[in-house]
């Protein structure tokens, strides 16, 4: 089954994917995908890239006032195939206005989602268009919280 992990902005979404991703990798659970922190994508595989420049950066797309380069939405898309062929869990973190306007990493985000595998990383104010985007699918929902910010993890691990 796919998991949404949603949450305000800055509520501590991208610590929860942290915090679960170790705890699956200490059970010897496989996992993959993307987690974004501050200014970079990282693949759970391992690299990671810059994700965020300047504006005029030469090979962004603006969404708001990020500057994203399209070099570092391939990376990601990458990361996310990749997953898509071996991980238990594949984390994406997050589904933006790029994916939700069919950019960035929607085809890969489509993917994922077909397995049945995915943590996908929805803020709250474009939670139901998501859900829109993708009514074929079921999703168990996780809302974090000031009160559960220290134990999502462990409430999402024991439905992996």
């Amino acid at each position: 089954m796919n998991i949404i992990l949603t949450g305000e902005t800055a509520s501590g979404k991208t610590t929860a994917c942290l915090k679960l991703a170790a705890l699956l990798k200490g059970h010897n659970i496989t996992t993959g995908g993307i987690i974004c922190e501050n200014d970079r994508i990282k693949d759970l595989a391992g690299a990671s890239r810059k994700f965020y420049f300047p504006a005029g950066t030469a090979g962004t797309v603006s969404v708001g006032r990020y500057h994203i380069k399209q070099s570092a939405l391939a990376f990601g898309s990458r990361a996310i195939e990749s997953a898509c062929k071996g991980a238990r869990v594949i984390f994406i973190d997050e589904f933006g206005r790029l994916e939700y306007n069919k950019e960035g990493f929607y085809r890969a985000v489509t993917g994922a989602l077909a397995t049945g595998r995915s943590l996908v990383v929805v803020r709250k104010s474009i939670l139901a268009p998501f859900r829109l985007l993708f009514p074929q699918y079921r999703f168990a929902t996780f809302t974090l919280t000031p009160a559960n910010r220290n134990s999502i993890h462990e409430e999402i691990f024991a439905r992996v």
